[in-house]
C-alpha cells in the first residue's frame, strides 16, 4: 500500500486488486481512475462521496462510522472514498482513525 500511496508502482498484480474489491464490495472501477500525471492531488472532479468524506474529516482523527453518520453514506462507499483519498494522499490513516493532511 505504501507503495501505491508514494506513486512508486507501475503496475498492480491482479490478485491484489481482486483482494482489495473482495475486501471492500466494490469494483476495480471504484478504486481505479485515470488521472494525468500534470493534474493536481484532490477529489476527482464530481466524485461527491470523497468530497463529502473529505469535507467529514475536518483535520482531527475521525472514525470511519462517525464519517458514514455525517455524511450519510453506507459503510462500503465511505471505505471506497477513504481509500480512494489515502492512496491520493489526502488523508492519513492512523489505527482505525483518519485525519487529512
Amino acid at each position: 500500500m505504501h507503495r501505491l500511496k508514494s506513486g512508486q508502482v507501475r503496475a498492480i498484480r491482479l490478485s491484489l486488486l481482486e483482494a482489495l474489491c473482495q475486501a471492500l464490495a466494490c469494483t476495480p472501477a471504484d478504486l481505479l481512475a485515470y488521472v494525468p500525471a500534470s493534474s493536481s492531488h484532490g477529489p476527482l472532479p464530481g466524485d461527491a462521496p470523497q468530497q463529502a468524506v473529505l469535507d467529514a474529516l475536518g483535520h482531527g482523527p475521525t472514525h470511519p462510522d462517525d464519517v458514514g453518520t455525517a455524511t450519510g453514506l453506507r459503510a462500503q462507499e465511505v471505505s471506497v472514498a477513504l481509500l480512494a483519498l489515502e492512496l491520493a494522499d489526502l488523508v492519513v490513516k492512523t489505527g482505525p482513525l483518519y485525519r487529512r493532511r
